[in-house]
């Protein structure tokens, strides 16, 4: 069976121009994470960074690049519906049901084309997208298409990421090869959730660089800042903005804001969930607790409520939002999106950017480009609607909340197809594509994945690799 890798998700769906994973197979998509990637994964940001790096795009276009990073996930999953060629798509039960909460919103920027006026999608074909959507338990595998069976294990990002592990084999009994794909991977030894499955074996492997070159601090280390900048909004009577991520990032602070509560580390201020998004993903992970790690499932045993903050107030109303500001102070709020893109966020900050006794607290990673990243880097100015305006909050950043894998963190888990084996064993990777990174993230990482005996290519745009 010939076998196809492809970053070229400009062609997803269309027939006769992109096979995803074998020749025949352009109508099933599995989903690792989040909403959707193909199933031929690759390097699937280079749209992103291929039109954001254009400097002679107009500027509106490199602001619209900003939020690619992430929309792709549902913008190919949606896409390949739209053009008449996707069958079923195929992810964790947890996957299909954020999805299924989640994923019925339209988005109304095309980053590939000049036409910035057209949506890409709409909210039915996103309707139509979750339709198809099957759900499948991890460890359970599954017959794609002829040949090609699926198992997704938990990859420990979010609730319902899964690595893929995909069996290749033109008939029964045939010789077949086995492709890893990483997802995006999460942390070992985080809450909630349980830590990345280990795989040990595979012939082809495709491994996610977020955080190439990079390191998080140590977890306790995040919530010692946490409580830190918690005490200090407290002390002066203000106001914490947290820009979150509305699934695993958010519910992973309330976690740790809980815990502080607990041991009495941080005064209860009250807090604002301002994220429908959000509120509907706490929802659904208080349904899967078989997903949790031990120590969140104790503390469920034990009676406490660690998706819950004591003094929450969940804002689902508009009306209800643009009320915050005139709450009295202190008080916290955590909104989306944690790149500060769009949501609701940006109508706080727009309150709040000048206020110097507001802290904006950054706890994940901010793409390049966007006001999130200019805000962390230290910029002075920042344009918001339209408008400039002087930055005089303070600007605070926490790695260790991420829940994208460090360097070491995903050199460990690579690392685990080596062990014990030599060059040419079987289970060792015959080629590593790194993928799903910043072109620096990926030229970081790259030699030190070469430096476990590993030979490795980072797919450029438009590029096709067929694999023996």
């Amino acid at each position: 069976m010939k076998v196809i890798l492809t970053t070229d998700v400009a062609k997803l769906g269309k027939s006769g121009e992109m096979k995803n994973v074998a020749d025949g197979f352009a109508r099933n998509f599995l989903i690792p994470q989040k909403l959707a990637v193909p199933a031929a994964g690759g390097a699937y940001r280079a749209w992103q960074h291929d039109i954001a790096s254009r400097e002679d795009k107009r500027k509106r276009e490199r602001e619209e690049a900003e939020i690619y990073a992430q929309r792709i996930s549902s913008t190919t999953l949606t896409m390949g519906v739209k053009v008449g060629e996707a069958g079923k798509l195929y992810g964790s039960i947890t996957a299909k049901d954020i999805a299924d909460a989640l994923g019925r919103r339209g988005i109304v920027v095309d980053r590939h084309k000049v036409d910035l006026d057209e949506p890409l999608y709409t909210a039915a074909d996103a309707r139509r997208a979750i339709e198809l959507f099957r759900g499948h338990g991890y460890d359970e595998e599954i017959e794609v298409a002829p040949g090609i069976h699926a198992t997704f294990v938990d990859a420990g990002h979010i609730l319902g990421s899964a690595i893929i592990v995909l069996r290749v084999a033109d008939r029964e009994g045939d010789p077949e090869r086995r492709i890893v794909f990483s997802g995006d991977l999460g942390r070992p030894a985080t809450p909630i959730i349980r830590d990345p499955t280990v795989v040990a074996d595979a012939d082809y492997l495709l491994v996610e660089s977020t955080y190439g070159g990079r390191e998080h601090e140590p977890q306790q280390e995040a919530i010692r800042l946490l409580a830190d900048t918690v005490r200090l909004v407290a002390e002066h009577e203000g106001v914490l903005l947290v820009p979150s991520f509305a699934i695993g990032r958010t519910q992973e602070l309330v976690w740790a804001l809980d815990r502080l509560i607990d041991i009495g580390a941080i005064p209860l201020l009250p807090l604002y969930l301002d994220s429908p998004m959000a509120s509907k993903a706490s929802d659904i992970y208080r349904r899967h607790a078989e997903y949790f790690d031990a120590e969140t499932r104790k503390l469920l045993d034990l009676g406490s409520t660690p998706l819950d903050y004591p003094k929450q107030i969940v804002t689902n109303d508009v009306r209800q939002s643009l009320a915050i500001a005139r709450t009295r102070r202190p008080y916290m709020i955590i909104a989306s999106n944690g790149m500060l893109t769009g949501g609701r966020v940006v109508g706080h900050l727009r309150e709040l950017i000048d206020d110097p006794d507001a802290v904006l607290l950054f706890v994940g990673y901010q793409g390049e480009g966007t006001l999130g990243a200019h805000l962390q880097a230290g910029a002075t100015v920042v344009r918001i609607d339209g408008r400039e305006r002087d930055v005089r909050c303070r600007i605070r950043s926490i790695s260790g909340f991420s829940a994208h894998a460090d360097e070491s963190e995903l050199l460990d888990w690579v690392a685990n197809f080596t062990r014990g084996k030599r060059p040419g064993d079987p289970g060792w990777p015959r080629q590593v594509f790194i993928v799903h990174g910043d072109p620096e993230a990926q030229r970081a990482i790259e030699p030190k994945i070469r430096a476990l005996g590993l030979d490795t290519l980072v797919p450029a745009w438009h590029q096709r690799v067929t694999l023996d």
